[in-house]
């Protein structure tokens, strides 16, 4: 039966899973490998193991994970955990523990807009938009460029357009790389709409 703990790396000790500066490690087989944060590596040899044991590794944390977060109810602790599951590319997963913190946290627009963002990750615009849709009147610039990203990956430029134009009123000329990005895209593929004045 294969064993799943969580390792400190700071103190390189069995830890528990909420450390920030952790990482997973698996017996299987009789051998041990450490999940870096993107892939699998042996403990011992440091040499990445085979495709299928990759495929038995990654099997063996999603079921303890799924275990582990289905009873997580804090949405400050799901939103963390999505961040690292993001981080190790664990998409999925932070889509589920984001969609969780959203019901639990419905009118938060910090979580409404990292579900929108991994969404989009996801190549999910649609979902992406409906998850902000609650949300799409407030102010807070980095939900709304989430939104004019998800519609520039939906093509419907016009609504970005009005909407990246918003978050830059906002923002009173400090606006944030992303919200440029965004105005950048518009540019490239719509250019008229910058007939006007931006």
């Amino acid at each position: 039966m294969p064993r799943l703990h969580w390792i400190d790396l700071a103190t390189n000790s069995s830890c528990n899973r909420e450390n920030s500066l952790s990482m997973i490690e698996v017996e299987l087989d009789g051998k041990i490998y450490v999940f870096t944060g993107s892939s699998w590596i042996g403990k011992q040899d440091r040499i990445a193991p085979p495709v299928a044991t990759v495929g038995r590794l990654n099997s063996v944390i999603r079921k303890q994970l799924d275990i582990e977060d289905s009873s997580i109810t804090n949405p400050d602790k799901l939103v963390r955990l999505a961040k690292r599951a993001r981080e190790a590319g664990q998409i999925t997963r932070a889509i589920v523990l984001l969609r969780r913190a959203t019901a639990i946290r419905p009118n938060h627009p910090g979580t409404a807009t990292m579900l929108s963002s991994v969404l989009r990750q996801a190549k999910r615009p649609s979902d992406a938009l409906a998850a902000t849709e609650r949300l799409a009147t407030s102010e807070y610039t980095p939900l709304l460029t989430s939104r004019a990203a998800a519609l520039c990956d939906l093509e419907r430029w016009d609504e970005a357009f009005r909407l990246v134009r918003r978050v830059i009123v906002l923002s009173n000329g400090r606006t944030d790389a992303e919200a440029l990005n965004v105005r950048s895209r518009i540019k490239a593929h719509a250019p008229e709409w910058f007939k006007e004045q931006f």
